[in-house]
């Protein structure tokens, strides 16, 4: 008789843990729900030149004299590369690959 109480007392206190963490993640999901979803938008305010254009950006300005930098004018520009005088590859590349009748 005590052997069953136990097991009843056991089954008591894990339906309620289950409940409990049934209930926090039941409490998780409305706040993510609300939080993303149902939540007030405020609206977003774009402050920018007021002469037309794009006022969510403003001007844009592009500063060229970063070109006249001494470390860019040390670059040089690559050298050409001869095309290959061997005929490569396949006439299709895409087709699959076929040694004595059978695909590899």
């Amino acid at each position: 008789m005590a052997d069953i109480l136990v097991k009843n007392k056991k089954e008591q206190n894990r339906q309620r843990i289950l409940i409990a963490v049934f209930v926090v993640v039941l409490i998780i999901t409305l706040f993510v729900l609300w939080w993303g979803f149902l939540k007030p938008q405020t609206p977003t305010i774009y402050v920018g030149n007021s002469g037309g254009g794009n006022s969510q950006y403003g001007e844009v300005r592009i500063d060229f004299n970063i070109l006249e930098n001494a470390f860019l004018k040390e670059l040089l520009p690559f050298k050409n590369i001869a095309p290959l005088q061997n005929n490569l590859g396949r006439d299709n590349p895409f087709l699959p690959l076929v040694e004595n009748g059978e695909n590899i």
